[in-house]
């Protein structure tokens, strides 16, 4: 298989990376051994005396107010980051593709989407948390805001939290890795379901493909492309099924709705959307049938419930393309350049043979 390939579910998922770097002055560490926080705090006030901090011990360099309304925990957030290691300014997560460019690291098979999280304990981390909703004399972010900040690496973990104004007690000797971040929150909604129904619809309406969500399963649509059968010189028999204790080949591909290709078994469509490995494998895949329309399997590995569903409604050489959230895909987690909440596209040719 194509080594960026996504669609296994045993791919391990990569927590949420926050924020990023703006224009403030940042500076940074230079031979200094800053692993408690009485040293960190002597460090921000020599280069950074009078800076805001929060309840918590973060210390906010700039704050750019925003318009819309303020962030709320029950939301999810749509964000914009730049992340550096404070130590020596190297970059260490973003979503400029223009920043990525003038660094010298971009590559156009990663995503430069907004991150997309709730204000939760576990969704991010703690510092994040602190900068999305402010304390002592800041307030919560709005959206269309951009906040600069240093966080220690004490409160750069998801599971670490410490209450407010007792850092002392529980910091005392931290080896963490500090970071200079800028978040700029540019939507939030309160379903992201209902968000992602939204947008597939319209990419559907956009490109006249006039289906119902009548799968029984909210969320996931399924297209026969009839076209493309036509184009391939296949004839499909509504009224033929493929037995549940049978295989069969696919080629398939696999898009976000900007119509970008994140993973493919065809070698050109790899070539073209520099995807393409010289050890991957790139020919039909074969597909094992279950009574379960979630259980499919791909090559002997578990897939995720979209791309099982695609293939439980498929006829012998159908060509079809199934739309569906996040829930049948990778939910609230990121698998390599497939960011959390992305609604996804596959299209699907069942072939003869290889």
């Amino acid at each position: 298989m194509n080594r960026k390939t996504t669609i296994y579910r045993s791919i391990a998922a990569i927590s949420i990376a926050a924020a990023f770097l703006g224009c403030a002055r940042i500076g940074s560490i230079t031979n200094e051994k800053l692993d408690t926080k009485a040293a960190f705090d002597a460090w921000v006030a020599v280069h950074h005396p009078g800076v805001d901090t929060t309840a918590n011990g973060i210390y906010v360099l700039e704050d750019i107010p925003g318009t819309g309304d303020f962030v709320r925990d029950s939301n999810f957030l749509f964000v914009e980051y730049e992340q550096r290691n404070l130590e020596d300014s190297s970059l260490v997560g973003y979503t400029s593709s223009e920043l990525a460019k003038q660094m010298g690291v971009y590559d156009e098979t990663y995503s430069f989407d907004p991150l997309i999280f709730r204000m939760l304990k576990g969704s991010c981390s703690q510092g994040v948390l602190d900068i999305l909703k402010g304390g002592n004399k800041l307030g919560r972010m709005r959206i269309g805001g951009t906040r600069t900040a240093i966080v220690p690496g004490w409160l750069t973990s998801t599971s670490t939290y410490y209450p407010a104004g007792n850092a002392d007690k529980y910091v005392q000797n931290v080896s963490g890795t500090h970071y200079a971040y800028t978040i700029k929150v540019v939507g939030s909604v309160k379903d992201i379901i209902q968000w992602q129904i939204d947008s597939i619809e319209a990419y559907m309406k956009h490109h006249n493909i006039a289906i119902e969500d009548t799968t029984g399963h909210r969320g996931f649509y399924y297209w026969r492309d009839r076209q493309r059968e036509s184009r391939r010189g296949v004839k499909v028999i509504d009224s033929v099924h493929i037995p549940m204790d049978s295989t069969y080949m696919i080629n398939y591909v696999g898009r976000f709705l900007n119509g970008k290709v994140f993973d493919t078994n065809i070698k050109d469509t790899a070539k073209l959307w520099h995807l393409y490995s010289k050890d991957g494998t790139y020919e039909p895949l074969k597909v094992t049938c279950s009574d379960d329309s979630l259980s499919y399997k791909l090559s002997g590995s578990s897939v995720i419930p979209g791309f099982s569903l695609t293939m439980h409604r498929m006829h012998p050489y159908e060509s079809g393309r199934s739309f569906f959230t996040s829930n049948y895909g990778y939910g609230d987690k990121s698998s390599g350049i497939i960011n959390s909440y992305s609604p996804l596209i596959f299209e699907i040719d069942i072939v003869e043979s290889k």
